[in-house]
């Protein structure tokens, strides 16, 4: 099978979804002084010459990237807000260089028994 093509990509996007991290966060009584569960979900939109031309890891983006940054916003300090904590991870990323699109998804599950979970989304468009 011949891999060259007339086309070429225009887009390069990685995503982790569902990433899980436990913070203090909330501003209620019952969340205060207790770890609660957030999902995370990000996308990011590259420049497409930062697509790698061989089959070589130090030549991508590694999604342990991704991870370690929710992780560092999760273990930074305590939130009263989601949208606080997704504005964390949405600045970390937005000002990566190569980066041209940004969206953080952050769902709280345990916040009530007949929800499956409450959340917000930010991103650049």
């Amino acid at each position: 099978m011949n891999e060259s093509s007339a086309l070429e990509p225009r887009r390069y996007a990685l995503f982790l979804e569902g990433h899980s991290v436990a913070l203090e966060i909330g501003f209620l009584e019952r969340e205060i002084g207790r770890l609660q569960e957030v999902l995370v979900d990000i996308a990011v939109e590259i420049d497409t010459a930062c697509f790698p031309d061989d089959d070589v890891v130090a030549s991508v983006w590694n999604y342990d990237l991704l991870r370690r940054v929710i992780d560092e916003a999760a273990q930074s300090r305590r939130f009263n807000l989601q949208e606080s904590f997704a504005r964390r991870i949405f600045g970390r990323l937005s000002a990566m260089k190569q980066v041209l699109y940004v969206s953080v998804t952050t769902r709280k599950p345990e916040a009530y028994p007949n929800a499956r979970a409450v959340g917000i989304t930010l991103s650049s468009r």
